[in-house]
């Protein structure tokens, strides 16, 4: 159904009939890439759209769009804008089914539900609708949803949030010996995953502001596939669309060039003058008592204990844990970045040449996933 499509009619009164608990979930999943507060007034809105006894709600924020399909009771065709977030609010705690009516003439909506009633003036026309130039497909692939939501779960926290290097600020979607690889990174720990999914037919940045939208699409347990469309011009993807029932996410790709990430992956042949077990339980303590001034960690193998916190402010606080593998000299990594890390792989090994090199990260829980760490001083 085309957004800007004029559908005639002699109907003054248009209604339709919809379950509560379907369209608070369907505007509840859409709205998550529409900002909340945005200077194009009819953004903050939401597009409906009636045919065939379905309804399609749509929400964009100019940079992805999202839309979700559901079934209702109405022999009408016709399309209109209104605000979600209020019918969010009006429709909490309802159950049963909500009508909504639409004076054409008096560009008036109205839903009634359980005793309640909102009546809104229709603040923007239909044809008025921004929507996002989806070109041509270039191709695809599709992947089990079970599949891109532990990729997605794996591999965000480290993704930059800085705007300076903007092509940071993403999943570096490729492919590697014939299979899927997700990267990430912030310049100070890197993630990289290679996962069980077809091989991608372009390399692209896969912004992570579509993260969000796309992790709600999908369910650890579900059995769904994924189609992921690749959309652009003159062979190079601009948008990439996943649809999965009836959902459909459209998202903008980063315009930029991802750098050599292979180059900052430490090598684990020849002798790691540092070899270590860090358990999850001791670093997820740390990051509870760390304090906001308080961003090294210290680790001491020989030792068995990681520190944080300096004798000049508050004191340290130590933590002791079982040393495992082999030891070698004090090395220092944020905390924050650390208890992520072991959030993520669980128990970690912790490889590196010397105390000051890049850390490899690796775990028993997940042997497709290896993360980098860069020391710092403490």
């Amino acid at each position: 159904m085309n957004a800007h499509s004029e559908i005639k009619t002699d109907v003054a009164t248009k209604s339709l009939k919809v379950d509560i608990s379907e369209l608070r979930a369907a505007l509840a999943w859409v709205n998550k890439v529409r900002e909340t507060w945005s200077r194009i007034p009819i953004l903050s809105q939401n597009l409906f759209q009636v045919e065939g006894g379905q309804l399609a709600i749509t929400a964009t924020c100019l940079d992805r769009e999202a839309r979700q399909t559901l079934s209702c009771d109405t022999s009408d065709a016709w399309s209109f804008v209104m605000n979600g977030h209020r019918v969010m609010k009006v429709t909490a705690g309802l159950s049963g089914t909500v009508t909504i009516e639409h004076d054409i003439a008096k560009d008036l909506l109205t839903l009634t539900a359980n005793g309640m009633s909102l009546a809104m003036n229709v603040m923007a026309p239909p044809e008025d609708w921004p929507t996002i130039n989806k070109q041509e497909p270039l191709g695809g692939i599709e992947v089990g949803e079970n599949t891109l939501l532990r990729a997605l779960n794996l591999v965000k926290s480290c993704i930059s949030t800085e705007e300076t290097r903007y092509y940071l600020n993403g999943i570096y979607w490729t492919s590697h010996d014939g299979a899927s690889r997700m990267v990430t990174t912030n310049g100070h720990r890197l993630a990289r995953l290679d996962l069980e999914a077809p091989n991608p037919p372009f390399d692209v940045i896969f912004p992570r502001i579509g993260i969000t939208p796309l992790a709600a699409m999908l369910t650890a347990n579900g059995n769904q596939l994924a189609k992921i469309t690749y959309r652009g011009a003159d062979k190079t993807p601009t948008l990439l669309s996943i649809e999965m029932g009836d959902r459909e996410l459209h998202c903008k790709l980063i315009d930029g060039t991802y750098p050599d990430y292979n180059r900052v992956i430490p090598s684990v042949d020849g002798e790691q003058a540092f070899d270590i077990i860090i358990p999850k339980s001791a670093t997820q303590r740390l990051r509870l008592m760390a304090g906001p001034h308080d961003l090294g960690c210290k680790i001491s193998p020989e030792k068995g204990t990681m520190t944080i916190g300096r004798e000049d402010h508050d004191g340290k606080m130590s933590v002791t844990y079982a040393a495992k593998g082999k030891s070698g000299p004090d090395i220092g990594f944020n905390t924050l970045y650390l208890a992520q890390t072991t959030a993520t792989m669980g128990n970690i090994r912790l490889r590196a040449k010397d105390n000051g090199a890049p850390a490899l990260a690796t775990s028993e829980a997940h042997t497709d996933l290896i993360m980098v760490l860069m020391p710092m001083r403490v």
